[in-house]
């Protein structure tokens, strides 16, 4: 069986003695690393086989979209310990569905420290985040007539960004923190990440507006405040 890559034809196959070869490759950029293995076993790997067939993305002028049920693009899930996880972060998607991504997201919840375990309600709920993030609006080409929204956040460990466009991905980001910035207050963290994806992004953000959006308010209520008039205020007494 043929796996393939998003915007490229980069291919896996599943060999006779249930081994999954593939490589791991970006948006139709670059590959990033070396091919991966994993041998399957029994049902498993039938199981693997058809979710592979359901994952078929293809990418077009308005986004990723749905087509004849099947997507053009390689995605390999395994809910069972660390790939469980892998499952629940992946679907944290910034949509206009979020709200019921993230209903659907708690049920994987129970399954990210224990063996494997699938039963009737994880394979409804899989089934029905694959139709989420296959269907439009999920990804978009950028739009310079069109306002941008520049979303981050930061914790301990990173950063992270995603840029917007009516709702929909346009672009996303991460980076780690080095050890100094891992000891920055969270208020220096948050200001940190506007800075740098600001940097990141500034080719669709360079002379035109855009909204920053973050959900550290003691940041925001510095930006409410009227800095200028209360330098005059501060003056005049």
């Amino acid at each position: 069986m043929q796996v393939a890559g998003l915007g490229r034809k980069s291919y896996g196959t599943i060999s006779n003695n249930n081994t999954l070869h593939f490589p791991f490759t970006g948006l139709g950029r670059k590959s990033y690393g070396t091919t991966r293995t994993l041998n399957l076993e029994g049902n498993l790997a039938e199981s693997y086989k058809e979710w592979i067939q359901s994952f078929e993305l293809y990418l077009t002028a308005t986004g990723i979209e749905e087509k004849s049920g099947k997507v053009q693009v390689a995605i390999f899930l395994q809910v069972a310990g660390s790939e469980a996880q892998r499952v629940y972060n992946t679907f944290d998607i910034v949509a206009d569905d979020k709200e019921k991504i993230d209903v659907l997201k708690d049920r994987f919840k129970g399954y990210c420290d224990i063996q494997w375990h699938w039963d009737h309600e994880q394979h409804q709920s899989f089934e029905v985040l694959k139709q989420l993030v296959s269907s439009a609006p999920v990804l978009r080409f950028y739009n310079v007539n069109e306002p941008v929204t520049i979303s981050v956040d930061a914790s301990s460990k990173g950063l992270g960004v995603v840029l917007l466009q009516n709702k929909q991905l346009v672009a996303y980001g991460s980076r780690a923190l080095t050890e100094t910035q891992s000891r920055y207050a969270q208020i220096e963290r948050e200001m940190l990440a506007i800075c740098t994806f600001c940097e990141k992004f500034d080719h669709y953000i360079y002379g035109r507006r855009a909204v920053i959006e973050t959900d550290h308010n003691p940041l925001v209520a510095i930006y409410d405040k009227r800095l200028i008039e209360l330098h005059h205020v501060y003056n005049a007494c």
